[in-house]
C-alpha cells in the first residue's frame, strides 16, 4: 500500500468514499501539510487540524476544500473525516500515515460520516 486510495481499498471503504471525492480532498490537505513543512512548521499536521490550526490556516483549508464544490456541511464532514476531531477521532489522514487498520469503531464512524454527507445538499460538483 503506497497510496491513500490503495489504503482505502485495503480497508474496504474506497467504494463507499467515492461520492465524497475523498482522494481529491486528501490531496488538498497533504498540500497544506507540505506547505507548512516547507515554511518550517514544527507540527505540520496542526495546519489541517479542525481544532488546533490557527484562524488563518483554518480559513485557507476551508476555502481550498470549498473550491472542490462541497457545501459548507459537506466540507465540514470531509475535513473532520480526514483530519480528525477533538472528540477523539484520529482522522483518515493520520490512520493512513501511521499504517493503522480501521477498527470496528473507526469503520462505524466513517460510515456514519458518509451517511451524513449524503443527506446534505451540495453547492456543486466536488470534482
Amino acid at each position: 500500500m503506497d497510496t491513500f486510495q490503495g489504503w482505502c481499498k485495503e480497508q474496504l471503504i474506497a467504494e463507499r468514499l467515492l461520492p465524497l471525492h475523498i482522494c481529491t480532498a486528501f490531496e488538498v490537505l497533504v498540500s497544506r501539510i507540505d506547505a507548512a513543512r516547507a515554511a518550517g512548521s514544527t507540527d505540520p499536521m496542526r495546519t489541517v487540524s479542525t481544532s488546533l490550526a490557527g484562524p488563518n490556516s483554518r480559513r485557507v483549508t476551508h476555502r481550498m476544500l470549498a473550491s472542490l464544490g462541497y457545501s459548507p456541511s459537506q466540507r465540514r464532514i470531509v475535513h473532520r473525516l480526514l483530519s480528525g476531531s477533538a472528540s477523539g477521532w484520529p482522522g483518515l489522514l493520520m490512520l493512513f500515515a501511521t499504517g493503522t487498520n480501521l477498527t470496528a469503531t473507526h469503520r462505524r464512524y466513517v460510515l456514519r460520516q458518509i451517511r451524513y454527507f449524503s443527506t446534505v445538499r451540495t453547492s456543486g460538483s466536488a470534482g
